[in-house]
């Protein structure tokens, strides 16, 4: 990353994240705004996919991110475009793959990190009534919570 200076609250930050990558092998960025999001940096060095949760809160989005990371780490990839249970509580969730563009313009740090060379999931929720964007009767509503990144399947098989 690239800061106007050495003493500045931008290195600092960049100090932080990266003492935190060093330290345990995972960070978590979370930006504020609507909506707001929450992203690993560190797992590509792993070889591990970075990944991105949308809409969750600034309490939850990082746990959740954490939760994945360690599992990760200690399991290796998850399922992509299959419903994961358990993690975000008591919701299905699904992980989508994401395209390159999309991965340098939301996790930042994580691909200036890697240079470009990482891939990225986008970790999907569904509605209250339990239907994912690409679903029918999904409350269209919740895409300004979460944006639908990456390729946009029928259901839950498509790739």
């Amino acid at each position: 990353m690239t800061t106007k200076t050495k003493s500045g609250p931008t290195h600092r930050v960049n100090e932080k994240l990266e003492a935190l990558v060093r330290s345990r092998g995972w960070a978590v960025v979370t930006v504020s705004g609507s909506p707001g999001f929450s992203y690993s940096v560190g797992l590509a060095e792993r070889e591990l996919p970075e990944i991105i949760v949308f809409g969750v809160g600034t309490e939850q989005g990082p746990k959740i991110v954490g939760d994945y990371a360690r599992a990760v780490i200690e399991h290796g990839p998850m399922a992509i475009n299959s419903a994961l249970e358990g993690v975000i509580d008591g919701f299905r969730a699904v992980l989508r793959r994401l395209t390159s563009p999309e991965t340098e313009q939301y996790l930042k740090a994580a691909w200036v990190r890697s240079s470009g060379a990482m891939t990225a999931m986008q970790l999907v929720w569904p509605d209250p009534k339990g239907n994912f964007p690409w679903e029918g009767g999904f409350d269209a509503s919740f895409l300004s919570y979460q944006p639908l990144l990456g390729a946009h399947p029928l259901s839950l098989g498509a790739a």
